[in-house]
């Protein structure tokens, strides 16, 4: 199965919300559309669409009309900044605790061979970064098939995970807080 993972944020920047959701059904993004025309055609005519361009109405129907399964979870920054204060003197730290949530969002709704999409948001070297400290968890955790790839928004799973993880932000899907401890435990395994 295929997944898709995009967070909402960028990490240090305040909180970080990531989701990940399955390829499934993916007809609600053509159902999104004809809601949106409703409001601005010209939105509803982009190639793309992104979270930050629906009003609370159009979020609040994706997640009850949304038939894949999907997991969204957040760091918070006072997290963040504890963790920053524990590791920021070991190299990429801030990747590295990135890697963890991505982690943690997938861990549940994963299984093996799914290749999970992760969105382009960094530099291609911290990608490959991530992909690499990313395997390393799955494999830690028997989860050795897990495939890894960088997609981009235009992929439409990566779009679906980018509207939940809009969604969590504005608290309008459901979304569990990453405690410091669960990235401490993680992190070890990447240190």
């Amino acid at each position: 199965m295929l997944f898709g993972l995009d967070t909402s944020g960028k990490v240090g920047q305040g909180s970080l919300y990531i989701s990940i959701v399955e390829n499934r059904y993916i007809d609600i993004l053509s159902d999104l559309r004809k809601k949106i025309r409703k409001r601005h055609v010209a939105l509803a005519s982009r190639r793309r669409i992104k979270s930050n361009t629906l009003n609370d109405i159009e979020l609040k129907w994706f997640i009850e009309n949304l038939k894949s399964s999907h997991s969204s979870c957040y760091l918070s920054i006072s997290a963040f900044s504890e963790l920053r204060s524990k590791f920021m003197h070991i190299k990429n730290w801030k990747f590295k605790i990135l890697a963890c949530t991505f982690y943690l969002a997938s861990k549940n709704l994963v299984n093996k061979n799914d290749v999970i999409l992760i969105d382009r948001d960094y530099s291609e070297d911290v990608m490959r970064d991530l992909l690499r400290y990313l395997k390393r968890l799955f494999e830690y955790n028997s989860k050795n098939d897990i495939i890894l790839d960088v997609g981009t928004s235009f992929n439409d799973v990566i779009t679906l995970a980018d509207i939940i993880a809009g969604c969590s932000k504005k608290n309008i899907a459901k979304c569990v807080e990453i405690k410091p401890e669960e990235i401490e435990k993680l992190f070890r395994i990447i240190k």
